[in-house]
């Protein structure tokens, strides 16, 4: 559709000490779908979970 956009943001969670996921730090704007995706598989090695 003309005019429109896509803004994504990728999202680390961590495990509290109850194994409830916490946010590990603020969203964060991605440039591109594959900045996005390459962040999210480095971010994914150290964090429990991840979303884009």
């Amino acid at each position: 559709m003309p005019g429109t956009f896509v803004t994504l943001y990728v999202l680390a969670f961590d495990l509290d000490e109850r194994d409830q996921p916490v946010r590990a730090f603020g969203p964060r704007r991605a440039a591109t779908k594959e900045a996005a995706l390459e962040e999210a598989r480095e971010l994914a090695v150290t964090h429990a979970g991840v979303v884009v």
